[in-house]
């Protein structure tokens, strides 16, 4: 007979729970650890693009900035070009007035 009464030992139920406990524990940091995972990988793939994404942002600011360059220099030497024309018609509207002028005086002359 038992010293203590009728004491039926209670630990299986316990270990049932504990087992149920840890499963139940187990399984979801097993999908804890499948979801982080797939959360990692859609990550890197997202970083991925966003660097290639980067890299042509950059190549085509590049060429933008290489364009935009040329024609800057471009539109200098027009106006370089445009001033020195300017100048070379008034020289040559002053010589041509200058010789109109000379004719006159020779026709006259004659």
């Amino acid at each position: 007979n038992n010293p203590f009464g009728d004491y039926a030992p209670q630990s299986t139920q316990i270990q049932g729970i504990l087992k149920g406990m840890y499963d139940t524990f187990v399984g979801d940091l097993e999908k804890s650890n499948a979801d982080e995972a797939e959360a990692q990988k859609s990550h890197e793939e997202l970083m991925a693009t966003k660097k290639q994404e980067l890299e042509t942002l950059q190549a085509t600011l590049e060429s933008q900035e290489m364009d935009e360059a040329t024609r800057n220099k471009e539109l200098a030497d027009s106006r370089a070009l445009l001033d020195d024309t300017k100048q070379k018609l008034e020289a040559d509207e002053k010589l041509f007035e200058d010789v109109k002028t000379g004719c006159q005086l020779k026709a006259e002359e004659w």
